[in-house]
């Protein structure tokens, strides 16, 4: 496990000394050099890390999935109950997906909850309204967590009859 741990790391320091522009700078930490390339990345696509001042975003274990051939779908499932299961946890999430549109961290409004939704604002559509992705968070008798996305649209209604 070492020596596939270490061959990939050598093979994504490689890669990632080629693609900098200043590359008489040697590349130590990989994961550093993304992180501040866009430090939600990793957030949001379940590698961890924290995303600004709302919390962190629990990794899934990649190398150890892999390497031990773990299932896929069941462990991407119990990372999701994870981030849904805990509003601090899934409001960091949300933002960390969003701000990889948008760039940059928002606060979201909302509770969480299906009934009052973190609402994130992805991007004004011109003078219609916003667009938000909205994530909650869902509770079943049991204790399972269920993710709860969607989207919506804010927008000043438009009078349609109007007699001019």
């Amino acid at each position: 496990m070492k020596t596939i741990n270490k061959d990939l790391n050598t093979c994504l320091k490689d890669a990632l000394h080629a693609l900098r522009t200043d590359a008489d700078k040697a590349v130590d930490d990989p994961t550093e050099i993304l992180s501040e390339w866009n430090p939600l990345l990793f957030p949001a696509i379940g590698f961890g890390g924290q995303v600004g001042d709302l919390g962190e975003v629990p990794a899934i274990d990649w190398l150890s999935l892999i390497t031990n051939g773990g299932d896929v779908p069941e462990t991407i499932a119990d990372w999701m109950q994870e981030v849904a299961g805990n509003r601090k946890t899934l409001k960091a999430w949300g933002a960390a997906l969003v701000g990889l549109v948008t760039g940059k961290i928002d606060h979201p409004t909302g509770k969480g909850t299906p009934e009052d939704p973190y609402l994130f604002e992805i991007r004004e559509v011109g003078s219609l309204g916003t667009l938000y992705l909205s994530l909650a968070g869902k509770k079943d008798k049991d204790g399972n967590a269920t993710l709860v996305p969607g989207l919506s649209f804010d927008s000043d209604p438009i009078d349609l009859d109007d007699e001019r």
